[in-house]
């Protein structure tokens, strides 16, 4: 399968673009995992999806390649930007999750390196050895740490030694029925176990700038042969439709977080009321690993009702805009952007989720959101930027709703 991915381009000096894959076949879209969401090795985010969706109907998971060791093995990875751990299958796992996919062989590489504790501390574990249990929103896994040298891009094009976490069990679900290897944690510093499993930490003084990006295809995109990508080093202009908004991160969380002004439903922003943004306690992380919008229970419940999709999708041509105010801008989805429809019905694309505390209750923009607004993730300036993501146009001639209409800047009040 893996000879079947293109392997990633280099493209001009510092910046280097990672082809991403999705899976859009396999188990039905309630038995997929909606977010990979990691917190700590303690805490787990409870998510409920109200439904039903249709089966057949699984939203995709964003995975690309990396090589880990020498000589190289090759792993396909989801991409996550909520986590900041690389972790793999361990050929010591006898999990089912971990037999059913590609796993580390430590002793075929000549470049790896046990590492039995955290700190230098003697005890813990197995001979010594300390395991590690992360827990992601939907399982767990328990890991021992090996380091190695790290690849990305074609023909391993920017390596560095990093600490690995390789798993010697792995929860069935989801790890048994997603199509890639592990998780690429794409999260700041803070997200990590420790600084030295921070692969993009580990990478930044070998890259000209120390910032990614990452620009999902629609369905016309991909029939047209264009991919979705990360590209690490830099943006790419020609993925834009609008100018970029920066806004600084809001918290040291280790999420790449900012603050949520406000959401409101079509032109009106006093059509629904989120008592919490207003006050100025409202976050958002921008989460590639999370499919869907998903939020606090009470929020969510009132988005959901303020939209009004209907099951029997009657009023598709009545619906209005999902709009979010980050840092004075509007932000919308439309539509066609958060509504699931399939012949059993159609479905708001959105996610109760309890996050505890300290790094909750907060909102998940995820992956419908990050294909409407290309977004760049800067690791120097702490900021993020977000622009209309430019797509193909499924008719030809045809320009769509014009950027300045989803994407403008708001007075305060």
């Amino acid at each position: 399968m893996l000879a079947l991915l293109a392997a990633a381009v280099a493209v001009g000096f510092g910046q280097i673009v990672i082809p991403l894959y999705e899976h859009g076949e396999g188990p039905a879209f309630q038995s997929n995992p909606k977010s990979l969401l990691q917190l700590n090795s303690k805490s787990k985010a409870t998510a409920r999806l109200r439904g039903p969706i249709p089966a057949g109907k699984a939203l995709d998971v964003l995975y690309g390649v990396v090589r880990v060791g020498n000589p190289p093995q090759e792993f396909t990875v989801a991409f996550d930007t909520a986590s900041g751990n690389l972790v793999l299958p361990s050929s010591e796992c006898e999990s089912m999750a971990c037999q059913q996919h590609r796993m580390y062989q430590e002793m075929a590489s000549v470049t790896s390196k046990t590492v039995k504790r955290l700190d230098s501390a003697p005890g813990g574990g197995d001979n010594g050895v300390e395991k590690i249990k992360v827990s992601f929103g939907t399982g767990s896994v328990t890991a021992r740490i090996v380091e190695d040298v790290v690849c990305l891009g074609a023909k391993s094009a920017i390596c560095e030694r990093a600490d690995v976490l390789m798993a010697e069990h792995m929860d069935d679900y989801p790890f048994s029925i997603v199509p890639y290897d592990g998780v690429l944690g794409l999260g700041l510093t803070e997200s990590s176990t420790a600084p030295a499993f921070n692969v993009l930490g580990r990478l930044s003084e070998k890259m000209k700038n120390d910032r990614f990006a990452i620009w999902l295809a629609t369905d016309v995109d991909k029939a047209a042969g264009d991919n979705s990508e990360l590209s690490l080093g830099d943006w790419k202009n020609e993925r834009t439709a609008s100018e970029f908004m920066w806004t600084s991160l809001s918290r040291e969380t280790g999420f790449w977080e900012v603050q949520l002004e406000d959401v409101w439903v079509g032109s009106d922003a006093t059509e629904l009321t989120l008592p919490t943004c207003t006050a100025g306690h409202c976050y958002a992380v921008l989460d590639s690993g999370t499919t869907l919008i998903a939020g606090p229970p009470g929020e969510i419940q009132a988005i959901r009702g303020a939209l009004g999709v209907r099951e029997d999708c009657s009023n598709l041509a009545e619906l209005q805009n999902l709009v979010f105010k980050i840092n004075g801008y509007a932000l919308s989805l439309e539509p066609k952007d958060y509504v699931l429809q399939d012949s059993s019905g159609c479905h708001a694309q959105l996610m109760e989720i309890r996050m505890p505390k300290p790094k909750g209750p907060a909102f998940l923009l995820g992956q419908i959101f990050l294909r409407k607004f290309y977004t760049v993730f800067d690791r120097d300036s702490l900021k993020i930027g977000m622009a209309v993501a430019m797509h193909a146009s499924a008719t030809p001639g045809e320009t769509g709703t014009p950027p300045e209409k989803l994407f403008f800047p708001v007075s305060g009040d």
